[in-house]
């Protein structure tokens, strides 16, 4: 695509680059003489090229001349139907430049891929707010670097949903001991990653203690810590403006998930704006959510094909469903009672709102 070495400031004011079916590429489509056209550029679009192995290399003996680091302004990247793509960043550009104005990431269907960033661009993005990966064998979101011994904060402040979609071998967010903090999220939409779990009671030492145990890395890992939700929910309590509220989840095809989170998690306050919750084929799910959590915003309620559960929901729970408007379950073949308590007190519940 890109012929020799560019002459100075060409395409430099370009800013939106769709590249369509070009099988004529070789392995990489940006190497590092073309540092220029990544400085402006703010929407990057690559589809159905079929030979492509990397989307960017910025290492190299040009990039040895670069005394300043670079700053790209590239905001959307949408990546599809890449079968040979193996890496979005051949390696980690972090002394070259940073890609720190991301916002929104969509890649699907590239088989071949085995991480999403390099540690450098997960750690820069504090801009992203939307993240969608689907139909991919990546392995993690993040790549994990040899030689970091300390804990690796991934900050999201702007982050309002993440897609994971038939992500089989996704194992973990980073393998590495790390924090992951959305405070804005309010849409979680998992499906068919079966080694992963949503949410995990586990302190940050926890995670430390099994850092090079490769036994530990290759079991479920959390997409959420706990004990990092709570932190957030204490370190916001003055500024309730900040506090995560997630609207919207969704847990389609996870056939070993257990719990959305377990009794005694304290995942009330996290839980307790959610608007929407639908469960799909998740067949091992034995309980919706603990007693304590609260639902007093949720309009729409959706469980289908759930054959693990034998109760819904719980009294206390059931009791807080002010707002609900539709509730849809279906196929839950095992299913016993919609909420579960004595006959006395499930004659005080009223869904009011309900049509």
């Amino acid at each position: 695509m890109w012929y020799g070495q560019l002459q100075h400031n060409t395409f430099r004011s370009l800013k939106y680059l769709v590249v369509h079916k070009c099988d004529f590429l070789s392995d990489v489509l940006f190497h590092p003489n073309l540092l220029e056209v990544l400085m402006n550029l703010e929407e990057l679009d690559v589809e159905e090229c079929n030979s492509l192995e990397a989307v960017f290399d910025l290492k190299g003996e040009f990039v040895k001349e670069i005394v300043v680091q670079n700053y790209s302004q590239l905001k959307k990247l949408k990546l599809s139907n890449l079968p040979k793509l193996k890496h979005v960043w051949k390696e980690d550009p972090h002394y070259t430049m940073r890609f720190q104005n991301l916002s929104y990431v969509s890649v699907v269907e590239c088989e071949s891929l085995i991480s999403l960033f390099p540690l450098s661009v997960g750690r820069d993005m504090m801009q992203l707010q939307s993240l969608r990966v689907s139909k991919c064998e990546i392995q993690e979101i993040v790549a994990e670097e040899e030689g970091i011994d300390e804990i690796v904060q991934f900050m999201f402040p702007h982050l309002t949903s993440i897609t994971l979609d038939c992500l089989t071998q996704l194992k973990a967010f980073f393998v590495g001991v790390h924090s992951l903090q959305c405070k804005s999220l309010k849409t979680i939409i998992l499906s068919g990653c079966p080694k992963i779990e949503l949410f995990k009671a586990e302190t940050l030492r926890h995670q430390e203690s099994f850092r090079n145990d490769e036994q530990n890395i290759s079991t479920y890992q959390p997409l959420f810590v706990i004990e990092e939700v709570r932190e957030v929910l204490t370190s916001v309590e003055s500024t309730p403006r900040f506090s995560p509220r997630l609207k919207e989840l969704k847990l389609w095809q996870l056939h070993k998930l257990k719990y959305i989170c377990k009794e005694g998690f304290q995942m009330d306050p996290f839980l307790h704006f959610i608007e929407s919750i639908d469960v799909y084929q998740c067949s091992s799910l034995i309980k919706l959510v603990p007693s304590s959590v609260t639902f007093s915003y949720m309009t729409y309620l959706e469980v289908t094909s759930c054959n693990g559960l034998k109760n819904l929901i719980t009294h206390s729970t059931a009791k807080s469903l002010v707002k609900l408007i539709t509730m849809k379950i279906t196929m839950c073949n095992w299913l016993e009672d919609i909420v579960n308590g004595k006959e006395d007190e499930t004659n005080e519940i009223s869904f009011c709102s309900l049509q």
